[in-house]
């Protein structure tokens, strides 16, 4: 048992940050907008026990439905008469629910929000991200995938996640993120750019004892409960996006950028009844991308994007992998 209790003790919850739901930026113009979107959830929390007891989580809701205003941003200013900037290209505010659908019957609801800010800064040499995610109700989406030793018991699990990062777009001239409404010659097919990100994220999970673990061995059974953890995690980043533009009015944008979290997490969990504590400050990585396509135009816009963050966090014989992201769809008018 005492080495049992040491391997359990090395038990780390982490979830990849949540980023923005969409390549909202790329919608900047000298306009306000509304716009309605609605989209399914990608979020995933999987955990492999024991020579492949592999689990998976899922939100028992994954649709979601909701909608945004763009703001059209601060009017053009001049700097010592030197620099004559448009200081925000637009900024874009989202809010969005899970939608019940039939799973609901067997598996209950997800209810929470998800809210999303971002936006272009100093004519898209930044890119920033603000966001607040809140969810509970996620089950376990096959019960029967195993037959080893763990089982999993219970599935009302909560999560939040807050944060924000800043993008530094290195070759932001011609990697133009509105290239779609500034139509010169050499924006028209805009080039791809080096990416540099900087951001916090704090992730907590809180699973009232239902994230339970029965793990069978050949000495007496062992019980362990994950009551909850709490992940503060700055991090850096690199990486590199691409922006095109064909026929002036639909765009394309792909973007993947690598990270390094500094995670500093506080785990509270039960071993055989009884209630512990730990503090760890790991370095972990994460990876993130965005794939996004559309119509743009001075009147209307429409878009499909996903965008996802996914993490491989392994500690001895045990593995975490995590995926948070959207598949989503948007249409909108300017005004």
């Amino acid at each position: 048992m005492a080495q049992l209790k040491k391997t359990y003790n090395d038990v780390r919850y982490w979830i990849a940050d949540y980023v923005e739901a969409d390549t909202n930026y790329v919608r900047s113009h000298n306009k306000y907008a509304i716009y309605a979107t609605s989209g399914i959830s990608l979020n995933k929390i999987g955990l492999d026990l024991y020579k492949g007891a592999g689990v998976l989580f899922e939100p028992n809701t994954k649709l979601q439905f909701g909608g945004g205003i763009v703001l059209s941003g601060m009017k053009r200013f001049n700097i010592l008469n030197l620099f004559d900037l448009n200081f925000m290209n637009g900024t874009s505010i989202e809010l969005t629910f899970p939608i019940a659908t039939n799973s609901a019957d067997t598996h209950g609801e997800t209810t929470g929000m998800d809210f999303q800010m971002n936006g272009c800064i100093l004519q898209g040499t930044f890119i920033y991200n603000l966001s607040y995610v809140n969810l509970k109700g996620f089950y376990l989406r096959d019960p029967n995938a195993f037959n080893t030793a763990p089982k999993v018991l219970g599935s009302d699990i909560g999560l939040m996640i807050w944060g924000g990062d800043l993008t530094y777009v290195l070759n932001n001239k011609k990697m133009s993120h509105s290239s779609v409404f500034n139509l010169s010659n050499k924006q028209i097919k805009s080039t791809g750019s080096v990416l540099f990100n900087i951001g916090y994220r704090q992730t907590k999970i809180e699973a009232d004892s239902t994230l339970k673990y029965q793990i069978n061995t050949h000495e007496t059974p062992s019980t362990m409960s994950v009551k909850s953890s709490d992940c503060r995690s700055p991090f850096i980043g690199i990486g590199y996006g691409y922006t095109s533009t064909i026929k002036r009015d639909f765009y394309f944008h792909i973007s993947t950028i690598i990270r390094l979290h500094y995670q500093q997490g506080t785990y509270i969990y039960t071993l055989d009844k009884q209630e512990e504590q730990r503090d760890d400050r790991p370095f972990v990585g994460g990876l993130n991308y965005k794939i996004g396509m559309g119509y743009n135009t001075s009147e209307w816009f429409a878009g499909l994007s996903v965008v996802s963050d996914i993490s491989y966090n392994k500690i001895d014989v045990m593995r975490l992998d995590y995926e948070v992201g959207k598949l989503r769809l948007s249409i909108g008018k300017r005004f």
